[in-house]
């Protein structure tokens, strides 16, 4: 296992900076995804998971949290996690972020959407992650973070 490091390193098929996932990877969903709905208009919801410096308030967990520009870092779990900003996009309410360092995983992409729903907001956290054995413990990571999230609106 190696630790994504964020550079422009190449990966074993030398043509992605290392540690990043393909955008088509999570879209043709190759990866998971988990999702909640949420009781409040899908433009109040976007405000708050579409801040990348403010999800932090969505991780009961985090010993720690800052932002650097388009990365933050988040310390849980005894680690320090590094995320990189890919895109935003405040139209299609989508933010999508790679995690790029801090974590024993070869690659990662997450995208977070938020869509209208007959009961307000629809909040899709789809993901990526190699290896394969770490799905499970980024769905609950994210899981834990949808449930703090509709707290906050409840």
């Amino acid at each position: 296992m190696t630790h994504a490091s964020g550079n422009a390193a190449a990966d074993e098929a030398g043509d992605r900076p290392k540690g990043e996932v393909p955008e088509a990877e999570v879209a043709e969903g190759q990866g998971d995804a988990v999702e909640t709905v949420v009781g409040a208009p899908p433009d109040v919801v976007w405000a708050k998971i579409g801040d990348f410096g403010a999800i932090g308030d969505l991780f009961p967990a985090l010993e720690s949290f800052r932002v650097d520009g388009d990365d933050r870092f988040i310390g849980m779990f005894g680690l320090e996690i590094r995320e990189h900003l890919l895109a935003r996009d405040d139209q299609a309410r989508s933010i999508t972020y790679t995690v790029a360092d801090g974590v024993p995983i070869e690659s990662h992409r997450a995208t977070i959407t938020v869509r209208t729903h007959d009961d307000g907001s629809l909040v899709q956290w789809a993901f990526v992650v190699e290896p394969d054995s770490m799905m499970p413990v980024f769905a609950d990571t994210y899981k834990t973070a949808l449930q703090a999230l509709q707290e906050h609106f409840s």
